[in-house]
């Protein structure tokens, strides 16, 4: 019997990494993994801006739904909820900050996701 290890070869090329997606939001690596409070909420504070500056606009692209709709409805109560979202302010916790970063970051993929032509 042949071992599993045997049939490996040590020669053959690793797989190659999978590209970056093309609309993936580019974090400046100074940013990517803040670890102080101040550099969590100053990077919090940006996410808020950019997704209350788009929020009229993507409200505005869906004005033409019917309203009372199932697609009016849950398409508002997601502007809805990413509004309040943003109003929040830093948590108190630094694993209450990464997790309100991670979901503002959500959001406002989301939101961009919404604008055709939108650059992130």
């Amino acid at each position: 019997m042949t071992d599993i290890a045997d049939n490996l070869s040590s020669t053959s090329p690793a797989p190659a990494p999978y590209p970056a997606h093309p609309m993936a939001i580019k974090i400046p690596d100074e940013e990517r993994e803040p670890t102080d409070a101040d550099a969590l909420a100053k990077l919090g504070g940006k996410l808020r801006a950019r997704i209350t500056a788009l929020l009229p606009e993507v409200r505005a692209q869906f004005s033409d739904l019917l309203t009372g709709t199932l697609e009016w409805d849950r398409t508002f109560s997601v502007l809805d909820r990413i509004a309040d979202r943003a109003k929040q302010p830093p948590a108190a916790t630094r694993q209450g900050q990464i997790v309100q970063l991670d979901q503002l970051r959500r959001d406002y993929s989301w939101l961009l996701d919404q604008l055709p032509g939108a650059e992130r």
